[in-house]
């Protein structure tokens, strides 16, 4: 009985040896990973892109905040007019005329705005990928991959966790393997 226990125990210490090294293990397989929000953060040419695009919208989001109160004004300087009058009633047809057209030129700048940032993803995206493939092919490894990055919040709306679990190859990656960092070295010049 007491050498079943110390073998059950030698048996238990070594499977737990091996969990254990196996956690903190260093990369020997060939495949990679990186972390996308980590390049993106880290990219500088697409941070600078990011800050341009920010300028400007808040630019153009300056111009129309103008026009919606110079519409406002328009609209308090009708009150003191008489209902009745045709000049009211031209200027009323006007100001919704223009109300109109401004609630237009809301939207296109929404839809631009949109086009716009994922335009500029998408050309961060290309040169992420295209990156970490210089990294994989100069340091041999079979393929990187993209990591699952950070899950949604519990309280998150049911389509957004089920896009996010869909989209999701990779369950868990050892921080061991990532190879962000070579990746931004490419992408920033430095590789």
């Amino acid at each position: 009985m007491k050498y079943i226990s110390l073998l059950l125990l030698l048996v238990l210490t070594f499977a737990g040896a091996l969990v254990a090294g196996r956690s903190s293990a260093e990369p020997s397989e060939s495949v990679r990973y990186i972390d996308m929000q980590k390049c993106l953060t880290g990219y500088r040419a697409y941070q600078a892109e990011m800050e341009t695009f920010n300028e400007i919208s808040r630019s153009r989001e300056s111009a129309l905040m103008a026009q919606r109160s110079e519409l406002q004004n328009r609209g308090s300087e009708l009150e003191i007019l008489d209902p009745a009058s045709v000049e009211f009633r031209e200027g009323k047809a006007k100001i919704n005329d223009d109300i109109a057209q401004f609630q237009r030129d809301v939207k296109r700048f929404q839809e631009e705005q949109q086009l716009e940032i994922l335009q500029v993803q998408a050309r961060a995206f290309k040169q992420i990928f295209e990156a970490a493939r210089i990294v994989g092919e100069q340091n041999g490894f079979s393929a990187v991959m993209r990591s699952p990055g950070t899950l949604p919040t519990v309280d998150a709306e049911p389509r957004a966790l089920l896009g996010y679990f869909d989209s999701t190859q990779l369950l868990w990656t050892n921080p061991n393997y990532d190879v962000s960092e070579l990746v931004l070295k490419v992408l920033n010049g430095e590789g």
